[in-house]
């Protein structure tokens, strides 16, 4: 069994229940608008943990250890415009691809095309992913 990437996942969630390896294409909310760094491909927990939040209220989801992306573009551009509105943490959209993890599609009423990845631990997030859009940072 090949090891997360988020290696605090509880051992109920690895391998993510339905999930499976699919190289699919798809784009990710980047902290930049013109580079994609390490920083972009930290899952929701990895996130909160850094930044001290509690982390106990959805630690029961699998999808809290996984990298939240879009199959579709135009799903991306709606949700950085949606983002940016609420606050100014994401700058960009990257495209690339989900090959190296495991997938599952966790589609939601206003994400239809949302599927969340759990890169393996050897996965090189930042070289698979390329910056397509968004505003330029401040």
């Amino acid at each position: 069994m090949r090891p997360p990437k988020c290696q605090e996942i509880p051992s109920k969630f690895w391998y993510p229940q339905g999930a499976r390896e699919m190289g699919l294409t798809v784009y990710r909310l980047t902290f930049h608008a013109d580079v994609v760094c390490a920083d972009d491909f930290l899952s929701k927990y990895e996130l909160d943990k850094r930044d001290g939040k509690d982390i106990v209220r959805s630690a029961y989801k699998d999808t809290y250890y996984g990298l939240s992306t879009l199959e579709d573009l135009e799903d991306a551009r709606k949700l950085l415009a949606k983002v940016k509105a609420k606050e100014q943490r994401y700058k960009g959209i990257a495209q690339g691809t989900t090959a190296n993890g495991q997938v599952r599609k966790t589609p939601s009423s206003s994400l239809k095309s949302h599927v969340t990845w759990w890169p393996y631990a050897d996965s090189d997030c930042e070289s698979q992913f390329t910056i397509i859009g968004g505003e330029k940072d401040e």
